[in-house]
């Protein structure tokens, strides 16, 4: 059986919001599923450790609230950004995977590539 009240015995449980609660215990609550707790059992274990009724819904919210909370790992760009600010206004990046533009490869692009009038006519 999960014991996730060890953290939390100094506190006073009416003081606090339920999301307080489930916040301060989500390193124990990550831990224990990379242990291989289920959720649901993580929440049982909660509701009757810290005596406090709340939904598995809310459960699950507060949790993915508070992950969202944390900061976010950085962003690795895919391209070199040196080469596309060096790159002069009005030249197409071609890359490999990319297909070519200047042919139409469907009808609507054909017709959108002749002049206007031609299209309305």
């Amino acid at each position: 059986m999960l014991n996730l009240s060890s953290s939390l015995a100094n506190y006073s449980k009416k003081a606090r919001s339920k999301a307080a609660i489930v916040a301060e215990l989500l390193p124990q609550i990550e831990g224990a599923l990379k242990d291989g707790y289920s959720h649901e059992a993580i929440f049982e274990s909660i509701k009757k450790t810290e005596g406090i009724e709340l939904t598995f819904g809310y459960y699950k919210n507060t949790i993915h609230r508070m992950r969202q909370r944390q900061e976010p790992a950085p962003i690795t760009p895919t391209a070199n950004p040196t080469s596309i600010a060096q790159t002069p206004l009005g030249t197409k990046l071609t890359s490999a995977t990319t297909q070519s533009t200047d042919a139409p490869t469907s009808r609507l692009q054909a017709a959108l590539a002749d002049s206007i009038a031609d299209f309305f006519s």
